[in-house]
């Protein structure tokens, strides 16, 4: 583990993307080595060993999610999280801008909804999208 990486709930997205462009590139595979668990790289080399002076090792199950999360696999997730930020900043410019342009009116639309109640509903959905972005950013 990296000095930078001091809680690793607390990472930022940036330094988590360097840090799995950093490492061995994907896929990795979790196996079974002289009865401890071994996470190899795509050409066999060992990633993460048992120490056998003190006998710590990998428990099965967590060198088979190290292994799943491969720098393949995050870089892939960050990818996701960025296209799905951009869509949500996206929604948000169109209906900010709808917003604007039917703030002058006035009435009642044809579904019986006065336009103060339907232009309340949009302001509160930008009001979410925008706490779900900086939710994103933490």
């Amino acid at each position: 583990m990296t000095e930078r990486v001091k809680d690793s709930e607390k990472v930022e997205h940036t330094e988590l993307r360097e840090l799995a462009e950093a490492a061995t590139p994907g896929p990795w595979a979790a196996t079974l080595d002289e009865n401890y668990s071994v996470v190899t790289g795509p050409d066999g080399a060992a990633i993460a060993l048992p120490d056998y002076e003190t006998g710590i090792c990998l428990e099965e199950a967590d060198a088979a999610f190290i292994a799943a999360a491969n720098p393949k696999t995050v870089l892939a997730l960050l990818a996701e999280r960025d296209r799905l930020r951009e869509a949500l900043e996206e929604a948000t410019r169109h209906i900010e801008r709808a917003l604007e342009a039917s703030m002058p009116l006035k009435g009642v639309d044809g579904a019986g909804v006065p336009y103060a109640k339907r232009l309340q509903y949009a302001r509160d959905f930008v009001g979410h999208a925008h706490a779900l972005l900086k939710d994103t950013n933490q």
